[in-house]
């Protein structure tokens, strides 16, 4: 499987090129926007900062959240499952399918408001736990990253 533009073949590349940056979906009464990066911006990303990596901060991020057009924004370019929640919208980003950096996925359950965490591991799927997908806000937009954030632990099995 190929994890890097130069592990595509050509034929890939072209179809990746037909598909859309951003796609805004509105389902059981709430309005996602799936993206790779953070809407148009295909490889911007943001960290609240922690003891291994500092904050980064998005403008066009804190924008959608001002302007309360999704609950939910669901995207990848971190290749880390993270839950982030802001007032009024949470971001998932739903890691990598490969790699050495916990390849896996999750399912979001919109009515119970619970996310399920899986891992691939020895070449089968490998449920790891079930989270709140509504945590309590805890920040207004990027701008408020203090950088003393204690990620939420979506990857690798609790010991």
């Amino acid at each position: 499987m190929a994890h890097t533009l130069e592990d595509l073949t050509p034929s890939s590349l072209d179809y990746l090129a037909t598909l859309p940056v951003t796609r805004w979906i509105d389902i059981a009464g709430e309005t996602i926007l799936l993206c790779h990066g953070i809407d148009q911006q295909d490889m911007a990303k943001v960290w609240p900062g922690s003891d291994r990596m500092p904050a980064e901060r998005n403008e066009t991020l804190d924008h959608i959240i001002d302007e309360g057009r999704c609950q939910w924004l669901i995207n990848g370019h971190l290749h880390f499952r993270t839950l982030l929640a802001f007032e009024g919208m949470t971001l998932l980003n739903a890691g990598t399918l490969t790699g050495s950096r916990w390849p896996g996925f999750m399912t979001l359950a919109l009515e119970s408001q619970q996310i399920d965490i899986y891992e691939f591991r020895d070449s089968k799927i490998e449920h790891l736990r079930q989270v709140s997908a509504a945590p309590e806000p805890i920040w207004k937009n990027t701008q408020s990253f203090d950088g003393q954030w204690d990620p939420l632990a979506l990857a690798s099995p609790l010991t």
